[in-house]
């Protein structure tokens, strides 16, 4: 089918010639070749995000395949759509949809062949005009999504990742978003900053070469407050593993009889770490109180049982036991990322867990950057991490009484 135009003449101009003269006049004479694997443009009305959209074209090199997310702004047809066959036609040319890309994409389950949600979206339209003129002979293939739950979301990217890694440098994803609507300035510019911060701090890292991440454990963009605990749980050598898995059950039964929540991950190491999400308010604690927690949770595991467990951390009182290390919950304390890789042998990932695959048999040596895409297609660890935020607080005051 070739879908028509929905908003020429609207929020572009409707006649060929004075299309390519507008692009033309935005996009400018001189042109970068810079390999992008993906960009975010706007797509409101040229007379708005003309100038906005041009900038990004002018800086990079289209290749022959186009993969362009919009959102779906009328609500029609499914939540998550794609087509994969035909044409989208704009004044004076007909973009052909990828075929091959399309299935590849459709045949996983996860987007809905479905053309009412594009037969009046403007959202994907006003970007084939820029693509056209960069690259006269590019194909597309054409995604329109409504409001994601957070893990289809990340189905999604995994799925146009590997469709990227397949095609090398000879495809392009394009985010056609507006960022922020209907908000105050102040706060459209907060939001926006935070999601622009963090795809140029990724580029940062990788342009560094950087193989591991540590972030701060603080609330995003506020380091003074802490965003989450992390227990650390640092074993002797001759210590098996068994070990770490039996102090981390335990610690999650400490945390959440407090009324908080807690999560498990690998480190990439020996150890394991629960990780325990905090909420913000104005009567949060500040680091000191929240360090001083972690150590009193510690130091009731390690007195219950000393042959076990220990809180320091010299090396030569670690014999034989766990090192619970508090220490990471500190301002400038820093805990490796879930999913980062280690730079160590067999290039492994601190791995977030279901606490169902905390027991016996778990080995962290099989989370690597080889295996961790698989498995996160066929779950979803952490998913409600977000959400399962508690007040800190609350908790404080509960051990006090305990």
């Amino acid at each position: 089918m070739d879908r028509q135009p929905a908003v020429a003449g609207r929020f572009y101009p409707g006649d060929a010639r004075a299309l390519e003269a507008a692009v033309q006049g935005y996009v400018g004479a001189e042109v970068a070749e810079d390999r992008a694997i993906a960009i975010i443009a706007p797509h409101a009305g040229y007379v708005y995000s003309g100038a906005v959209a041009g900038e990004v074209y002018r800086a990079v090199h289209v290749p022959p395949l186009a993969i362009v997310m919009c959102p779906n702004h009328t609500g029609l047809g499914a939540r998550a759509a794609i087509l994969s066959h035909g044409n989208f036609c704009i004044p004076g040319h007909s973009v052909p949809i990828d075929e091959n890309a399309a299935e590849e994409l459709r045949e996983l389950g996860l987007l809905t062949e479905d053309a009412r949600a594009h037969a009046q979206e403007h959202g994907l339209e006003v970007h084939l005009p820029f693509l056209v003129h960069r690259n006269p002979s590019v194909q597309i293939v054409p995604l329109c999504l409504g409001l994601q739950p957070y893990e289809s979301c990340v189905r999604i990217g995994s799925a146009l990742a590997d469709v990227v890694n397949h095609r090398g440098r000879d495809a392009l994803i394009v985010a056609s978003t507006d960022m922020s609507h209907y908000v105050p300035a102040d706060v459209a510019s907060r939001l926006d900053r935070l999601a622009l911060d963090r795809v140029e701090a990724l580029a940062a890292v990788a342009q560094l070469g950087a193989s591991e991440l540590h972030p701060w454990n603080c609330q995003p963009g506020d380091p003074e407050l802490p965003g989450r605990l992390v227990f650390d749980l640092d074993p002797a050598p001759d210590v098996k593993f068994a070990e770490v898995i039996a102090a981390a059950l335990e610690v999650r039964k400490r945390v959440e009889a407090l009324g908080l929540v807690a999560f498990c991950k690998t480190t990439g190491g020996k150890g394991l770490h629960v990780v325990v999400p905090l909420t913000a308010d104005k009567k949060s604690p500040d680091w000191d109180a929240a360090k001083l927690f972690a150590k009193e949770i510690c130091r009731r595991i390690a007195e219950a049982d000393p042959k076990r467990f220990v809180l320091n951390m010299a090396k030569k009182e670690r014999t034989g036991r766990i090192f619970l290390d508090y220490l990471r919950n500190d301002r400038t304390a820093t805990a490796v990322a879930p999913l980062s890789p280690r730079a160590r042998p067999g290039a492994t990932v601190s791995m977030p867990l279901e606490w169902r695959q905390v027991k016996a048999g778990l080995d962290p040596k099989k989370f690597t950057i080889h295996t961790a895409p698989a498995l996160l297609r066929k779950s979803k660890p952490w998913k409600d991490y977000a959400k399962s935020a508690r007040p800190l607080r609350g908790a404080i005051e509960k051990l006090l009484k305990s």
